[in-house]
């Protein structure tokens, strides 16, 4: 695999081992704050990974599979995740959608198995799991219905009842 930046629509050539490029809390080309995009590409040429930087701090990474289809789209601000995070499967289909705001997950998140169908979809307030939190199974089966509050979950969460008192499901 070999890295490439592009600056000011020019491709310069850079070995992830250049001992010009920094890596630490920012990137840096030649003692400078990097602006710019760093490119990693697949053996065939193809583009792997596109990250941008501004004054040697990331603010967005891409990434493809072998072939062009999109993996992910992540954005940053001071060095944290921020907005929508997304990633899919090679087919397309999308695999995670989580938002964050300066790097703490808020809202909704949506996770699918290869084929599209959803595997989960929680709900978070400041990082933390709060309201209904829901997975299924790949048969599209409930794994888990339960409701988080910021001490407990109440519902059901595979074969167990989680509201603090004892199970009224039959034991088998």
């Amino acid at each position: 695999m070999s890295w490439f930046l592009l600056m000011l629509g020019t491709l310069f050539g850079i070995d992830a081992e250049d001992p010009h490029l920094e890596r630490g809390l920012q990137l840096a080309y030649f003692d400078k704050p990097l602006t710019g995009f760093l490119r990693e590409s697949y053996d065939d040429g193809s583009i792997k990974r596109l990250s941008r930087y501004v004054d040697g701090e990331r603010v967005a990474a891409y990434k493809w599979y072998p072939g062009g289809t999109r993996a992910f789209v992540k954005i940053y601000r001071n060095g944290k995740r921020h907005t929508e995070h997304v990633d899919w499967w090679p087919n397309g289909e999308v695999k995670y959608s989580r938002v964050f705001v300066n790097g703490i997950q808020q809202g909704e998140v949506i996770a699918s198995y290869r084929d599209g169908t959803l595997e989960k979809r929680f709900n978070y307030v400041d990082g933390k799991q709060r309201g209904r939190q829901q997975l299924w199974n790949v048969d599209g089966s409930v794994r888990a219905n339960f409701v988080m509050t910021a001490t407990r979950r109440y519902g059901l969460i595979g074969e167990k009842v989680c509201n603090g008192g004892p199970s009224d499901r039959a034991e088998l």
